[in-house]
């Protein structure tokens, strides 16, 4: 059914990149999230139920996401002590934002984030920006980390209209080589 719908939007909006139509797809589904039986798996079932009509009529629809992130060091693992740099580039898929703002929190007590914000401002549609300039910072506890621990990274992309995307990134911590 999703493949048929994005054949469908494709006809729609036939300026629109595979990209724009992924989001197109995301930001147009009801949110099944209220259904009972779903409660346990809050955050676990994407954006919702696939909408055909809404996606193929909604014309304000909002999505920026992060499409890439650089470490520095770049390591495929980072040892206790550890100070980190996460360039990170966000771009806008859809309609023109202002006020947007990505931010950095660990989910993990292993890492703790020294400079966790972006304030990306306005971006027009496929406009693409990076922090290159002040990357985020984090560092990673002197002791106490586990062997061949994961730690999880969130970004939180939001604009000043109250749209908001979380984008999960985990890290490998204190290699057992």
């Amino acid at each position: 059914m999703v493949a048929g719908a994005a054949a469908l939007l494709r006809r729609q909006f036939p300026t629109y990149t595979a990209a724009q139509i992924r989001a197109q797809l995301r930001q147009t589904t009801d949110n099944i999230y209220s259904v009972p039986g779903n409660a346990p798996f809050v955050g676990r079932l994407g954006t919702g139920r696939l909408n055909m009509v809404k996606a193929l009529t909604a014309t304000n629809v909002t999505e920026a996401r992060v499409i890439s992130s650089i470490f520095a060091p770049n390591r495929p693992a980072y040892a206790p002590g550890d100070a980190v740099s996460l360039t990170a580039t966000v771009q806008n898929l859809l309609q023109p934002v202002s006020g947007l703002t990505v931010t950095l929190t660990s989910l993990s007590p292993y890492v703790t984030i020294t400079q966790g914000s972006f304030a990306v401002g306005s971006l027009g549609t496929l406009g693409q920006l990076d922090n290159a300039a002040n990357p985020f910072r984090f560092a990673v506890a002197t002791t106490g980390v586990p062997l061949n621990s994961v730690a999880t990274l969130r970004y939180r992309v939001t604009t000043s209209s109250g749209y908001q995307l979380d984008q999960l990134l985990e890290l490998q911590l204190n290699p057992d080589y």
